[in-house]
């Protein structure tokens, strides 16, 4: 049970209320009854309801899936349901006197004092205060205006909400009717159309999946083609959407957001959409800066080949035909590795003094190239050690 303002979402929790299990209920905030004392787990044959969150497709799907008539009052016509507007205010009269914080009609006047700052309950305290109200309404209330017909009389049925109601259902026209609490959910919540991918069963950017689309093989299909699907959603927590049958609207598939989008589990619809956008934001604010390195990135590019090529000038010599620089090209990739293995080559202790001193590769290289390779050799060595550092050659 949520406290809302007037909205589907409102109707929604109010509706679901009105159809399930009152001893569960009222145990979630620790009130024990029994069934009897709040005998109301069913679905209505009709509501009646103002010009407001009942109109639209949300309250259409509900009443036509639920085989539900929904009767709307006219404009400005509250006391065409006098029964629920009178019973607000006598639960309002009840609780006032206990409520610290409760707004009277002078509140905002000059002088009077904040109602706000005496406020002590949260909502839960104040629901167990609503449901007490309740049960001793049901229970208890004796109501004095009530006119009994001559079979109430006689059965002496006492002007008990309850005891009305019993008799009521066992003798009047009262027939009751159940669904499950799972489809009364999903008949409530909004519908709208999600589509199958490859990449899974996209809603609102989201990516789910669901043990039919696997068992029949939905995201190979949709290599080949995409197609939409009927969902019903929760927009306070979109971790599972609800694949809707097209001919039996009772029946659904149950999908769950997949890991990789993890970042949007328990959220609500609104939540997700502000960080999609705020996302959004970020990648555009970027965008220079990606344009920036990206061009740096092609100057230091640039560079190093620049440098490369005064490096071959300086090696090369104008009378070498392009025959024999392509013949050369093995023996230079060789000397390029032995360089590379040579600075690369792992070697412990390398910094402690060595009693016997072996035979360094680079005098072994000395006797194994000739004196052209040599002066590559050297060059590498210059590039990476510094030109400052001399290079003796034999």
């Amino acid at each position: 049970m949520a406290w809302k303002e007037p909205s589907w979402l409102g109707a929604m929790m109010a509706l679901i209320n009105a159809s399930s299990d009152k001893v569960k209920f009222c145990k979630e905030y620790e009130i024990d009854i029994r069934e009897s004392d709040w005998p109301c787990c069913h679905v209505p044959q009709m509501i009646v309801a103002d010009r407001g969150e009942m109109i639209g497709k949300n309250a259409e799907s509900f009443a036509n899936t639920l085989n539900i008539q929904i009767k709307y009052a006219p404009p400005y016509r509250a006391d065409w349901k006098g029964i629920v507007e009178q019973h607000f205010r006598v639960i309002q009269q009840r609780v006032k006197p206990f409520l610290p914080g409760y707004v009277d009609k002078d509140f905002r006047e000059r002088g009077v004092r904040d109602y706000r700052l005496d406020a002590k309950l949260d909502i839960y305290q104040f629901t167990q205060i609503i449901i007490k109200c309740i049960i001793y309404h049901n229970t208890k209330h004796f109501l004095t205006t009530y006119s009994r017909d001559e079979m109430m009389v006689a059965d002496e049925v006492k002007p008990v909400p309850v005891e009305l109601w019993k008799w009521g259902i066992a003798n009047r026209s009262g027939s009751l009717r159940y669904y499950p609490e799972d489809i009364v959910k999903l008949s409530l919540m909004p519908k709208d159309t999600a589509r199958v991918t490859h990449k899974g069963i996209i809603y609102k950017k989201l990516h789910y999946s669901c043990d039919k689309a696997i068992r029949e093989m939905w995201f190979d299909r949709a290599r080949r083609k995409t197609w939409k699907v009927d969902i019903s959603y929760d927009p306070r927590n979109l971790n599972s959407i609800y694949i809707r049958d097209t001919e039996d609207q009772t029946f659904y598939e149950k999908c769950y957001l997949l890991d990789s989008q993890s970042r949007y589990f328990e959220k609500t619809l609104d939540e997700i959409k502000y960080l999609m956008e705020y996302e959004k934001l970020e990648e555009q604010k970027s965008a220079y800066i990606n344009l920036q390195s990206e061009s740096d990135l092609k100057s230091d590019i640039e560079s190093i080949v620049r440098q490369a090529e005064d490096m071959t000038k300086m090696v090369s010599s104008n009378t070498v035909s392009n025959s024999s620089k392509v013949k050369g090209i093995q023996k230079n990739r060789q000397v390029e590795k032995e360089i590379n293995r040579e600075k690369e080559a792992f070697e412990l202790g390398k910094n402690e003094p060595s009693k016997n001193k072996s035979i360094s590769n680079k005098d072994k290289m000395k006797t194994d190239n000739d004196a052209r390779f040599e002066l590559l050799k050297r060059k590498q060595r210059e590039r990476m050690h510094g030109k400052g550092e001399q290079t003796t050659t034999d």
